[in-house]
């Protein structure tokens, strides 16, 4: 009997040292076990009265009521998130948590509101820690999510009553439009929570009652592509209160009645007054008076409407939802916060897979060395020693050749590098003449296991580039953390890494322009000419022009403030990208898809 358990001890201990190596450990460990029953998670609130856009941060409000001693802690919201990659089998692969501190004392209670991504009909959770244990837990659903072209319209007011068209702007030909009115008290105080809005509009409000962060996070939201929509009139003075820096700067002399057909075919009455606003253009006049002035920020809008949106004979007028439609539409920008993360003609994940700066470990390398092991090295074992008349030997020879074939397995991993940190990065960048909009997608691979924590001032999320919706609700999340998002210093934490991962975050940042590109058409001897300058302090190099039905036209160097001529006849047309991207990389590069893996690391 002692000797049956001495060779199952050695198998079994062989087993637990081959999963080891591949399945991750649990990152919540023991700081699972419950301390007490003193905190007390009251209630859960999301979104804007159970409203939310889905892949947009919305708000999450949790009430926690401490019964116990003082303490120091923290609070996160676990969102399971999607396994990405190969055998996805359309599960999920753990949660990623959202994390603040919380402090409280005894008999106290505290609301806490975090800004975060959502999905339909999936079951969160909400955990409070106390040194390093959970104290208090608590699962939500999310329920009424809008899909991501739903236009959200935010509303600053102080008569609601008054403001209720704004439920018939229509924006989307195809959702209604939906409006969420704010107070100083809940508008966002961070950016990414402005995110789900188009457009924005501030009208008999007091805007010196939003908070520094409040304005700070209204201003990102604007010149990362944000409609503002602006009333004054007779309540300018206080619709104008915090814009006393150069954001919006100009001057008031006093208010006067002119009568308008712009909003009534019979005639409105409008108290109007008499802006002059610094870097902005007068888009309507009536009377002799601007009624509605624009100006760019970066990549957003500002339109100031001269006359207050909550006066009694603009309510009353019967065309006011459809001037702001109308003038949001001609004015306004093409909102960049509705832009998925996919460039317009590639996927970002194929790119960033292909270009990977790593060689990547192959799943059917791995399979084949698991065939070779099952089908012939142990049978060949079994019936060697069946030949010999030493079949009792298995118990040794069988944990010999896992140790053997554990070894295999961790050589052929770390030739690939899978203990080193490996980066691939891709930058978008938009130009226009006031600012830079950087969206960086990063990927990073073959990771060791542990924490990575990532310090920028971009905003860093974990992204899935799987817009899939087709994901089995009914499956149980594996009981891990795969990211970890801390609001208090703005970083981010991969903190669960298997081999085969591929971990994908999206940073966001917007700076000071260095000049833009243009393009201007014009005829020579015949010919239809493009000439492309280039008012950037950057050196353009493998430049493309893509014309309208996707075909393009290959440039030379174009250097920092030149500009270069090509014909739009003559010059070689190199693919089509309707066709796919590798049509163009074949006549360009003379690479077909099917060569590119061949090539080396360097001529990939």
């Amino acid at each position: 009997m002692k000797y049956f358990e001495k060779k199952l001890s050695v198998f079994l201990t062989t087993l637990i040292f081959m999963v080891s190596i591949f399945v991750p450990m649990n990152i919540f460990a023991a700081d699972e076990k419950k301390a007490n029953n003193d905190v007390i998670i009251e209630s859960i609130d999301y979104g804007y009265d159970k409203t939310f856009k889905i892949g947009y941060e919305c708000p999450v409000t949790i009430k926690v009521k401490n019964n116990g001693k003082d303490f120091n802690g923290d609070i996160k919201i676990l969102i399971p998130t999607k396994t990405i990659g190969f055998m996805s089998s359309n599960s999920y692969g753990g949660y990623d948590a959202y994390t603040k501190s919380i402090s409280m004392e005894s008999g106290s209670e505290k609301i806490i509101t975090m800004d975060i991504k959502l999905d339909n009909y999936v079951d969160n959770l909400v955990k409070v820690y106390k040194d390093n244990k959970v104290v208090a837990e608590k699962s939500f659903k999310a329920l009424g999510g809008s899909f991501s072209g739903t236009p959200y319209i935010g509303v600053l007011s102080e008569d609601n009553v008054n403001m209720a068209y704004t439920k018939n702007i229509a924006i989307s030909d195809s959702a209604q439009s939906v409006v969420v009115n704010f107070t100083e008290k809940d508008f966002p105080q961070i950016y990414n929570g402005l995110t789900s809005f188009n457009t924005i509009i501030i009208s008999n409000f007091d805007t010196s009652k939003l908070s520094e962060n409040q304005y700070d996070a209204l201003k990102k939201w604007v010149e990362k592509g944000g409609n503002l929509i602006i009333g004054t009139g007779e309540n300018y003075k206080k619709t104008l209160s915090i814009f006393k820096d150069d954001f919006i700067k100009g001057s008031v002399n006093g208010t006067s009645v002119i009568k308008s057909t712009k909003l009534d075919e019979n005639g409105t009455e409008l108290n109007i007054a008499n802006l002059n606003v610094d870097n902005s253009e007068t888009v309507l006049e009536e009377s002799g008076k601007g009624i509605l002035l624009k100006s760019k920020k970066q990549g957003g809008t500002i339109l100031v409407t001269t006359f207050d949106l909550t006066n009694s004979a603009v309510v009353n007028s019967n065309k006011i939802s459809d001037f702001i439609t109308e003038n949001i539409k001609v004015y306004g920008t093409d909102n960049i916060l509705n832009e998925n993360d996919n460039n317009l003609f590639w996927n970002v994940e194929n790119i960033l897979s292909t270009f990977s700066e790593t060689n990547k470990i192959s799943v059917k390398m791995l399979f084949s060395i698991f065939t070779i092991y099952i089908i012939f090295i142990f049978p060949s074992a079994y019936f060697i020693l069946k030949r010999k008349d030493k079949k009792e030997k298995m118990w040794y020879a069988v944990p010999a050749l896992a140790v053997v074939f554990s070894i295999v397995i961790i050589g052929y991993i770390k030739v690939c590098g899978v203990n080193d940190k490996y980066v691939t990065s891709l930058n978008i960048i938009n130009l226009t003449k006031d600012s830079e909009t950087l969206e960086s997608y990063i990927q990073f691979n073959n990771l060791s296991k542990g924490n990575n924590k990532i310090e920028s001032n971009y905003d860093l999320q974990r992204i899935s580039m799987d817009q899939s919706s087709n994901y089995d609700q009914g499956k149980a999340v594996p009981n891990k953390i795969k990211s970890t998002i801390n609001l208090d210093d703005n970083s981010f934490t991969l903190n669960d890494v298997n081999v085969i991962d591929s971990n994908k975050i999206k940073g966001n940042a917007i700076r000071t322009s260095s000049g833009d590109m243009s393009l201007e058409l014009f005829l020579k001897d015949k010919d239809i000419m493009g000439k492309i300058k280039n008012n950037t302090d950057y050196k353009i190099e493998d430049a493309f022009v893509v014309v309208k039905d996707g075909g393009v036209i290959k440039l030379d160097t174009i250097e920092p403030k030149s500009e270069k001529e090509f014909s739009l006849i003559t010059s070689s047309i190199v693919g089509n990208l309707k066709n796919g991207p590798w049509e163009v990389i074949d006549n360009f590069f003379k690479i077909n898809q099917s060569s590119f893996n061949k090539l080396s690391k360097k001529n990939k």
